[in-house]
């Protein structure tokens, strides 16, 4: 009787563990499915391809469906965060970390490997495609086997160039926010020079842009000598230098005594402001002595330079400039942008901040 039992045992005892190694080989072979299912996917994926236009006039091959992108350019970076694409970033610039809308409109950025230009470094990230602003950070790229793409813009006219790139890039429905937001800026366009046609020369304001000092500014040849014009005034600066590193002089700008002075938005644009209030080398100029400082929002990005928001930056120069001719309610402009392209509600409190150049956190 005993010895049937025990029997009865050993065969229960043997059932199980061939119940148990059936079910772990069934674990494993679905793990392993799984993995060869992703796996065929990306194979897949690897065998249709793109070609994109760099910036450059470069033309890039690419994976037909991108989902892994390293982006070393902040205000590139930003745009994809604007736009919804944040969880395609594999790796961003550590400067895109520091911009706390971003973790706003995308709370997980945080998780995003930082970035640098270490070839071997962005390796590790297994990207796809880098998006970079130097042709000669992807010549650096291609020596180990990666694939860059330059968006860099200087104006308007090439910033539609390069938003319409980085749609063909991201493919999907991101092409067609891409369009629909090249589409936005000409029309901001239109509207401005539309209302500003007969604009007398005599009646445009003279306008000193200001960024990190009061010293510190931007010359011809550049998107914010661009917005100044668009907006119905004369750049400062235009023949003081080129491109985007200027200095200079009180002198220099006591002879332009601007009408109006524009201060880059963000972090330390309050101090800034308050030199211009305080330093006796500035209290005869006009737009001291009138009280016509303002500081440009900043959002995802500084609206006055290389981020999506640069297509409000025209409206915000027209009605911050002629407010009497260029009748805009920013506040429900900027709803209505941030909702359709980032689907995120701001606040009224957000947008009372974000309008005066405030840090929205």
């Amino acid at each position: 009787m005993r010895k049937g039992k025990m029997n009865i045992m050993l065969w229960i005892l043997a059932m199980t563990i061939v119940v148990a190694g059936c079910a772990k080989s069934t674990a494993t072979n679905h793990a392993d499915a799984e993995v060869k299912v992703e796996e065929s996917k990306r194979d897949a994926n690897a065998m249709t391809t793109k070609k994109v236009v760099s910036m450059s006039g470069k033309e890039v091959e690419l994976p037909g469906k991108i989902t892994r992108v390293v982006n070393t350019w902040p205000s590139s970076a930003t745009m994809m965060i604007f736009l919804g694409a944040g969880d395609k970033l594999v790796g961003v610039h550590k400067y895109v970390k520091t911009l706390p809308f971003n973790k706003l409109i995308y709370p997980k950025l945080e998780q995003i490997p930082t970035a640098e230009e270490n070839p071997e470094e962005l390796l590790k990230l297994d990207p796809e495609v880098i998006i970079t602003a130097s042709d000669e950070n992807i010549k650096n790229y291609t020596q180990v086997g990666l694939k860059g793409v330059n968006l860099m813009f200087n104006n308007y006219k090439t910033m539609k160039q390069s938003v319409s790139a980085l749609g063909d890039i991201l493919g999907d429905d991101y092409k067609s926010k891409t369009d629909k937001l090249v589409a936005y800026i000409d029309g901001n366009l239109n509207k401005v020079q539309d209302t500003f046609k007969n604009l007398r020369e005599e009646d445009k304001p003279v306008v000193y842009y200001a960024v990190d000092n009061m010293y510190s500014t931007t010359g011809a040849g550049t998107i914010m000598e661009e917005w100044v014009k668009y907006g119905g005034g004369k750049y400062a600066t235009s023949d003081l230098g080129k491109g985007m590193r200027v200095t200079v002089t009180p002198e220099d700008i006591l002879k332009k005594n601007p009408d109006i002075i524009v201060v880059s938005g963000g972090e330390g644009s309050k101090k800034v402001v308050q030199s211009f209030k305080t330093t006796p080398e500035w209290s005869e100029i006009k737009a001291v002595k009138n009280n016509k400082i303002f500081v440009i929002p900043s959002g995802c990005f500084a609206w006055d330079r290389f981020g999506a928001e640069s297509a409000l930056q025209i409206l915000w120069a027209a009605a911050t400039f002629h407010p009497d001719l260029f009748v805009m309610d920013m506040k429900e402009e900027t709803r209505k942008f941030y909702k359709e392209y980032s689907n995120f509600d701001m606040t009224d409190q957000q947008l009372e901040q974000l309008l005066k150049g405030e840090v929205v956190k």
